[in-house]
Formats: C-alpha cells, sequence, structure tokens
C-alpha cells in the first residue's frame, strides 16, 4: 500500500487519507478567511473590520464544530466500510481537488462580499470571519480524525465526493464531504501519512 500505485478492492478511484485531506481543506479556508480579513482591514474601516472578523471567526467555527463538524465525524469513523486493500490518492493531486473546490467556495465568498460592501454591510468582514471559523472546523476534524486513528488502530480514507442529494434507502439528505458512505476504515494498518 502506498503512494497511489496499489488498487483498491473494487478498483475505483484513488481514496484520500481523511486526516491529510480536512487538513488542507481548513488549511485552505483559513488562508482565505485571513486573506478576506486583510483586504477587510483595508477596505472597510480598520477596527470595525477586524472586531467583526473575531467575532464571526470563533463563534462560526465552535458552532460549526460543535453542532455539525463533531457529530458528523463520529458518524462518518463508526460507518466506515471495512478495506483489506486501497489505492491512496496522490498528495498532489489531492491538493490540487482541493484548491478547485475552496476556489469555488471562496469565489462564492467574493461575490457574497462584494454585494454585501455595495450595501455597506462589513461583507469582507463577516466573509473574512466565517472562513477562518470553517476552516478552523475542518481543522478540528482532522485532529479529531487522527486521534480516532491512534485509538483504534487503523487508518481511515474517504471517497473524493459531495453528497447532497437524499439517499433513496434511508430518505436521509446526504452529508456532503462528510457522508458516511464514502469513508473507508483499514484496520490494524499504519500509513506513512504525509503532510
Amino acid at each position: 500500500m502506498g503512494g497511489g500505485t496499489d488498487t483498491s478492492e473494487d478498483g475505483a478511484e484513488p481514496l484520500a487519507l481523511a486526516v491529510l485531506e480536512f487538513r488542507w481543506d481548513g488549511i485552505a479556508l483559513a488562508i482565505a478567511g485571513f486573506l478576506f480579513g486583510i483586504a477587510a482591514v483595508v477596505a472597510e474601516r480598520p477596527l470595525r473590520a477586524v472586531l467583526i472578523l473575531v467575532f464571526f471567526a470563533a463563534p462560526f467555527g465552535l458552532m460549526f464544530y460543535l453542532v455539525v463538524i463533531r457529530k458528523m465525524v463520529a458518524r462518518a469513523a463508526a460507518g466506515a466500510a471495512p478495506l483489506s486493500d486501497v489505492r491512496i490518492e496522490d498528495v498532489a493531486a489531492m491538493r490540487r481537488r482541493i484548491l478547485r473546490t475552496t476556489g469555488i467556495q471562496i469565489a462564492g465568498g467574493v461575490v457574497i462580499a462584494l454585494v454585501a460592501t455595495v450595501e455597506h454591510i462589513p461583507g469582507l468582514a463577516i466573509g473574512g470571519g466565517a472562513l477562518l471559523g470553517i476552516g478552523g472546523g475542518m481543522l478540528a476534524a482532522s485532529q479529531w480524525f487522527a486521534g480516532w486513528q491512534e485509538e483504534q488502530s487503523a487508518t481511515l480514507f474517504r471517497r473524493p465526493a459531495y453528497r447532497w442529494r437524499r439517499d433513496p434507502k434511508t430518505g436521509r439528505r446526504g452529508g456532503g464531504v462528510m457522508d458516511p458512505r464514502d469513508f473507508f476504515v483499514l484496520r490494524s494498518a499504519r500509513t506513512d501519512q504525509p503532510r
């Protein structure tokens, strides 16, 4: 097993290391939030921008983690399907994929911030705070997964997918990037996890 050269049981696409994927997603979102914050300090009233940034980042990240992420990561890890063999997604490909999806989120944030700025709402600071908070939540999820892997002596993988539609079997709405159907576990295995 390693670096994208092995084939998975079903011959499907390579799987991402969950810890690594969530860590890089959190870093990308936090950097975007920081850049929004810098733009807010330059374009808006600096002190107000900093206060709004902090006011939105801390509660939004904490709320996002406590209300959404904590439950979803536990459900994803508990529902992870067992694997005996896996093909790991190339780290560079994973980073490019995360930058693409995060870029789409950032573009949406820019549009919202521009509309808010036109309406004289401190949109850059609000957007930056939200992105920082979500990035922090994703980093916390990465840490949760790392702790779970250590406790379980296992490695958690995720199929690079985003589910939003309802599952016809359960009727539940998809879990986005944390849908249990996209998580897999390789037990009693140690994988060298690149950073």
